[in-house]
């Protein structure tokens, strides 16, 4: 996959959940049904920039966590982004992680996953400040605003 220079895109901070590999749970239903649903629950993501990185054909990226999948960065093509309903396809755990009748959700959904090579990584760049996506995910903020410094092949 090639994503072209200035290509929106979202980092997040996920955690593992218990045993369950992230990475892992996600990329199951990913392969079983064609698409799947990430939520992210506390800070919301601001709509209008989220629609941009779908206009962009753009994505979200994340980092696995250490234990489980080596740190390596992920890159998933974006296609839609909504409120978390059940009809998402999204890995089992969810039902005892979120309560949507306690509060909402937002939830992007991919349809596709691919791991970020090492050299590429620092091809990705915030866009608030320019920095390398390395740098900026060492921050302790939630989610970045990030782009594509230049055409990155996947």
């Amino acid at each position: 996959m090639k994503i072209k220079k200035d290509t929106n895109c979202i980092f997040f901070k996920f955690v593992d959940y218990g045993k369950l590999s992230y990475v892992d749970e996600h990329k199951k239903v990913l392969d079983e049904k064609g698409t799947v649903g990430f939520i992210k629950l506390g800070k919301a993501v601001n709509h209008y920039k989220a629609k941009d990185v779908i206009e962009s054909n753009g994505g979200i990226i994340f980092r696995g966590s250490y234990k489980k999948n080596e740190g390596k960065y992920y890159y998933c093509h974006l296609v839609k982004f909504e409120q978390f309903n059940n009809k998402i396809n999204c890995p089992k755990y969810y039902d005892d992680l979120y309560e949507p009748e306690k509060r909402e959700a937002d939830c992007f959904i991919v349809d596709s996953m691919y791991e970020i090579p090492e050299k590429e990584i620092d091809n990705f760049i915030t866009i608030s400040n320019e920095k390398p996506l390395r740098v900026s995910s060492k921050a302790r903020i939630p989610f970045i605003y990030v782009k594509a410094g230049k055409d990155i092949q996947l």
